[in-house]
């Protein structure tokens, strides 16, 4: 099944035989959000994407380029979990390529774009700050912070941290030059509130 959404279309294989209830709210996330992310962060993302619901996966989804796998034993099972589509949508648009590096920022990114265009994200929130949390926590722990720093600190740091990840120019210079303040610092005014 081939679907379009203004210059986009997304293939839909599901070889696992999803129910056609689940395979639909999977492919609403796409609908509700792959476009606007796009606009956003990266014009020049993939105008075609291929989704595969598969059993047997190890993870609830994975992104291969274009390619999103997304885990039917993991859908019948979280029926209320769909934008984990978000979240690996989100990871074609990134289009780092192999090897990105900080791995924690790219999940960070991820699931703060899950976050801020999930469709429904029933079973799924960001998490209240602990202390023994870090930001190389990865996925929600770090998005949790990333939305922390676009509202208290630079409105476009998403976007400023997702393009340096693009180019390879990511460093421990990033924070001071784009936020004036190192990771540990930001991280420590985040802890205090």
């Amino acid at each position: 099944m081939e679907l379009a959404s203004g210059a986009f279309q997304l293939r839909v294989e599901n070889p696992a035989g999803l129910e056609p209830r689940l395979l639909q709210g999977l492919v609403n996330c796409w609908k509700h959000s792959y476009e606007r992310m796009a606009g956003r962060f990266n014009a020049a993302a993939p105008r075609k994407v291929w989704l595969r619901v598969l059993a047997g996966m190890a993870h609830p989804g994975e992104t291969l380029g274009a390619e999103i796998r997304i885990s039917a034993d993991w859908i019948r099972k979280h029926p209320y979990d769909l934008d984990v589509m978000t979240h690996e949508q989100f990871h074609v648009v990134q289009n780092y390529g192999p090897g990105a590096e900080p791995g924690w920022a790219v999940e960070g990114l991820a699931d703060y774009a899950r976050w801020k265009y999930g469709l429904s994200n029933l079973e799924w929130s960001l998490p209240a700050l602990r202390p023994e949390h870090h930001w190389t926590d990865s996925y929600r722990v770090t998005a949790a912070f990333f939305g922390w720093l676009e509202e208290r600190r630079l409105k476009e740091f998403p976007e400023q941290l997702d393009q340096a990840l693009r180019r390879r120019a990511y460093d421990r210079t990033f924070w001071n030059l784009t936020l004036g303040s190192s990771l540990e610092k930001l991280w420590g005014e985040y802890q205090r509130g």
